[in-house]
């Protein structure tokens, strides 16, 4: 779904079909969903509303509770695309010290920082 959504720019995939997970090192109980989008509108408007809303009503069927942070957002230069391990680091750091412009969420969203004039 979120290939064909607006503002969608890249997402890491673990193979040529939808439903194909990513392969990583951080425990066989740990599903990952890492992508990039244009702005923080565009995955808002995705996550909840969209099609993809209906199946995130239901993800306490299929996944366990967490009590801590299990995503995260950040801001990444305009044609960057993250390393999974750049990710895993910036949830660390929102788990360990809280939000920050560096490791962020919906709930507490830090602005882009301004471009440089350099």
């Amino acid at each position: 779904m979120a290939d064909n959504a607006p503002g969608f720019v890249w997402r890491l995939k673990g193979g040529d079909a939808p439903t194909d997970t990513v392969v990583h090192e951080y425990g066989d109980h740990l599903l990952i969903n890492f992508s990039v989008w244009e702005s923080r509108e565009a995955l808002w408007n995705f996550t909840y509303r969209s099609e993809h809303l209906p199946v995130l009503r239901r993800r306490r069927e299929w996944f366990h509770h967490i009590a801590e942070p299990y995503s995260v957002m950040w801001w990444i230069p305009e044609g960057t695309i993250p390393g999974l391990d750049e990710g895993m680091s910036r949830l660390a750091r929102l788990r360990e010290r809280g939000p920050s412009p560096e490791a962020f969420t919906f709930r507490d969203f830090h602005e882009a920082p301004a471009p440089s004039l350099g």
